[in-house]
């Protein structure tokens, strides 16, 4: 789509309109702290979903908004 990204997640929640947690629509970018602001990113993807790459996973999967570790971690959305 032309759209390009900063490498780091810090960088990418800076880009775009930020959007309320409660307002996400798919293809929107979730910015995660998990041990410091903004280090991990992924796509909501709708009905309380999102993908990304998970370090521990190896590769890219789907998770839940509502497992604990992502809904304590969740700390904003950006869209384009």
């Amino acid at each position: 789509y032309g759209v390009k990204l900063p490498r780091r997640a810090s960088e990418q929640a800076q880009i775009g309109q930020e959007v309320s947690l409660d307002d996400l629509q798919p293809g929107d970018r979730l910015y995660f702290s998990v041990k410091k602001a903004n280090d991990h990113t992924g796509i909501y993807i709708g009905e309380g979903k999102f993908i990304h790459a998970g370090r521990g996973r190896g590769n890219v999967g789907v998770d839940s908004l509502e497992q604990r570790l992502y809904k304590t971690s969740l700390t904003s959305a950006r869209r384009l």
